[in-house]
């Protein structure tokens, strides 16, 4: 959707008045304009050209030939050009702008297209082709994302490495232009071996996508899929029958046999009563296609030079908010190379400025229909009780633990024992404690008193031994033998995902009650990592290779599967964002989307409420009460990182207010947010942030932590107790009263604590092993006691003490 103009935009290009921006691409930011001139409400989208490109010569030379060639191509299924200036400053390009969702995005939405709706966008796209290549111009590039659905059927856009034919192209010797799962095999041996055919096998992928929402060699690390393409042949098991025997000839790969677009479009209308180029879209598409027309109508209105409001949907952010990126930090890639883990989850953020989101400017508005109930979560004034706890402590994310001494342990005494390797993560319910270990297997313990339960390395006929570790690359990235993911234990089952499968086991036993395979339940192959599955409301909620499926939690049937971004994403823009979905309340699932925050109903998989679109902006889920919580860095301008938190509401996902944070540490993690504070660890500085959550006011920062336990981000943050804070170093337990935070923490030595070691050098060209990295402990705090486990694998489970008070309080 339509978002709002950043204060660093500019405000005219050419002739045309920026009402809003679009998105970005590899060159550019591209808008949405309207020509000032002559009266006219006609709406462009307009591309422009990043500084450092446009001054490089050659690019505005190729710049110049992408406006020559775009003017060539017309029909009723291509995207109009209406001007360009490859001499422009910035150098800018328009075209008709098209009031409708990309392929990708309306797949991912509503799930896979009927074959006649298939068949219909076929034949419109094959008469693109068709008009493209008479203009002797080649795409390069057809992909979902560039096929646009509009209320009057199809249109391709985006000839940006394009090329025309018997023309040499400027791209640089060794590069690959294109989006992998979508090119052709002559593609992947070199762009120059491409021909009009090799378009027709790009339209056979997407059609294929539109038809299963998923393109025909599947997932994964791009050098895997392009090997896919060249070597193997595409999986068309999912397309309808009817469609099955036409689109593997579109995907031959001799380009020689594949059909031409004339060929394409006749087998494709056969059968179709209705007038070429009309596309009868299901009624979701249709209500998407709607607001995205509402939203260009309130455009069209918006006054000449009244720049102050996006009139797009209620929700949208506000207008001169800063531009999204991220700390180009080695310290942030380890955070992110655990793409499959909480760690990567967890968000950070602090509190400096309130101000309003609201687009009247009041800070408030109507929190949506029920905002005040309560569903089932303890409104009715009874403690709510939980079912399990981990880094993000229960199911909706927020931190924050109840305590109830009905469900300590049965037969609980205070223990130590030890796992059988390093752990990477944790989570514990009233019978066990379960740990992904360093070598990627699993390991559970007894809650009541730490002896040894089960153990498995997920691979069949494993028997838990693997020559391997995770380790720290010199790059920043993390290495995860079966690139697994922190589990979930709760509703008395372990869940998690390693080696290619999603496994749920009993929690005490680690007995096997069902297991998918990640390329057949998923969508992706072996090699991506898992998220933290989310466990809620008798279903499993898992999240690999950028999808969430739900499954029955006895059965493990599939119900349901949702994408959370385009296809063609580029992987590296999939690893760094780290979407997935993380947190359950109100009876729906949260998740980060390429789209922005999203809450999905848990039976259907249907989209319940979305916030307006923040790019990398939500870093992490946490919901407490009605409110919902996203968090991110943003650079404001030179080298300036600022933390920024955004409050939603919990139903409506409207934006309510956002909380600013300069100049406290990019790498701060967000551990709790309370009725009243929120909660953060600068793990990097060492220090503990209590907050006010409403006044924005840094009550307490508590400098704690030995030295030899920084500075790297493999660890938990704060957890909330019932009244107290709490967290823990190599040597003692640290407890403080949420509603005091100026009074001393209580210092608990813990008896068989490790203590503080020697933190190891970093290698330049090795990396290091994270069994080598000391690390703060998980602290899991359930049923009134407090299971640490250390970074060496010792577990120490104590009674949770009560929070402390300053004298004559």
């Amino acid at each position: 959707m339509l978002q709002p103009l950043d204060a660093n935009a500019p405000r005219h290009i050419g002739p045309y008045e920026l009402l809003a921006r679009l998105g970005a691409g590899g060159m550019g930011e591209v808008y949405v304009g309207r020509e000032s001139a002559g009266g006219r409400d006609r709406l462009a989208a307009v591309k422009t050209v990043r500084p450092e490109l446009a001054d490089d010569a050659a690019f505005r030379r190729r710049f110049h030939r992408e406006i020559e060639l775009a003017g060539r191509v017309g029909g009723a299924h291509v995207a109009e050009l209406l001007g360009g200036a490859a001499d422009g400053e910035p150098p800018w390009l328009a075209t008709e702008y098209v009031p409708g969702p990309g392929l990708g995005e309306a797949v991912r939405r509503t799930g896979p297209l009927p074959e006649r709706t298939v068949r219909a966008l076929g034949a419109g796209l094959a008469a693109a082709l068709r008009a493209i290549h008479a203009a002797q111009v080649l795409h390069r590039d057809l992909k979902p994302a560039n096929v646009l659905l509009s209320a009057a059927g199809v249109r391709v856009i985006d000839f940006g490495i394009a090329r025309a034919g018997g023309v040499t192209t400027l791209t640089s010797t060794g590069s690959l232009v294109g989006t992998p799962g979508f090119m052709s095999p002559e593609h992947v041996a070199g762009s120059r071996s491409v021909v009009a055919a090799s378009d027709v096998f790009s339209l056979g992928a997407v059609l294929c996508f539109a038809a299963t929402g998923h393109g025909p060699f599947g997932e994964g690390q791009p050098a895997a899929v392009l090997y896919r393409i060249a070597a193997e042949e595409p999986d068309l098991e999912r397309v309808p029958a009817g469609l099955r025997e036409l689109l593997a000839r579109c995907l031959d790969k001799d380009p020689g046999q594949r059909p031409t677009p004339d060929d394409l479009a006749t087998g494709l209308a056969a059968g179709l009563d209705a007038a070429p180029g009309t596309v009868a879209w299901p009624p979701p598409v249709r209500a998407r296609i709607a607001e995205y027309e509402e939203a260009a109508d309130r455009l069209r209105r918006v006054p000449g030079g009244s720049l102050h409001h996006l009139p797009t949907q209620p929700s949208a952010p506000p207008v001169g908010a800063p531009r999204r990126t991220r700390p180009p930090r080695w310290r942030r890639a380890v955070l992110v190379g655990a793409a499959g883990l909480a760690v990567a989850a967890l968000f950070a953020g602090g509190v400096v400025v309130l101000d309003p989101f609201s687009p009247d400017g009041s800070g408030g508005g109507s929190a949506g229909p029920g905002a005040g109930e309560e569903d089932g979560d303890g409104g009715d004034g009874t403690r709510a009780l939980v079912d399990g706890v981990d880094a993000l402590g229960g199911v909706d994310g927020s931190g924050v633990i109840p305590q109830d001494r009905s469900q300590r342990p049965e037969g609980w005494r205070q223990w130590r024992g030890k796992l059988s390797q390093p752990p990477m993560g944790c989570a514990a319910d009233t019978a066990a404690i379960v740990c992904q270990l360093v070598d990627g297997s699993y390991e559970g313990v007894s809650a009541a008193d730490g002896h040894p339960l089960w153990r498995t390395g997920a691979e069949p006929g494993s028997k838990g031994s693997f020559r391997e570790a995770t380790y720290a690359g010199a790059a920043g990235n993390l290495f995860m033998p079966g690139d697994g993911g922190f589990p979930t234990v709760r509703d008395g089952v372990a869940a998690f995902g390693t080696f290619g499968r999603l496994q749920v086991r009993d929690a005490a036993t680690g007995r096997l009650r069902w297991q998918k395979r990640h390329k057949d339940a998923v969508g992706g192959y072996k090699g991506d990592n898992f998220g933290r599955p989310v466990v809620a409301d008798g279903k499993v909620f898992a999240t690999a290779s950028e999808k969430v499926v739900a499954y029955d939690l006895d059965s493990g049937r599939e119900l349901w599967r949702r994408n959370l971004t385009n296809e063609d994403l580029p992987m590296a823009g999939r690893r760094v964002k780290t979407f997935a979905a993380t947190t359950y309340a109100h009876g729906r699932l949260y998740a980060r989307t390429d789209l922005g925050l999203i809450a999905y109903d848990p039976e259907s998989g249907d989209t319940l409420a979305e916030s307006p679109p923040y790019d990398d902006g939500c870093d992490q889920v946490r919901v407490q009460g009605d409110g919902a919580y996203c968090a991110t860095a943003l650079k404001e301008g030179g080298d300036d990182w600022t933390w920024t938190l955004v409050r939603h509401d919990a139903r409506t996902l409207r934006p309510e207010a956002t909380v600013r944070a300069p100049g406290i540490d990019t790498n701060t993690l967000i551990g709790s947010v309370g009725e009243s504070s929120v909660i953060a660890s600068d793990f990097f500085g060492g220090d503990i942030l209590v907050m006010d959550r409403e006044t924005a006011r840094v009550q307490r920062r508590f400098p704690f932590g030995e030295e030899s336990l920084g500075p790297y981000p493999l660890v938990p943050p704060p957890l909330i107790a019932d009244d107290r804070i709490v967290f823990a170093d190599a040597s003692e337990l640290y407890v403080l009263p949420l509603d005091d935070p100026g009074a001393e923490p209580l210092r608990v030595r813990i008896d068989g604590a490790p203590g503080g070691r020697p933190r190891p050098e970093w290698s330049i060209s090795d990396g290091l092993a994270v069994s080598d990295i000391p690390r703060h402990p998980w602290v899991l705090p359930l049923g009134g006691v407090v299971h640490i486990v250390y970074d060496r694998g010792t577990i120490v489970s104590v009674p949770l003490p009560d929070a402390p008070r300053r004298a004559g309080s």
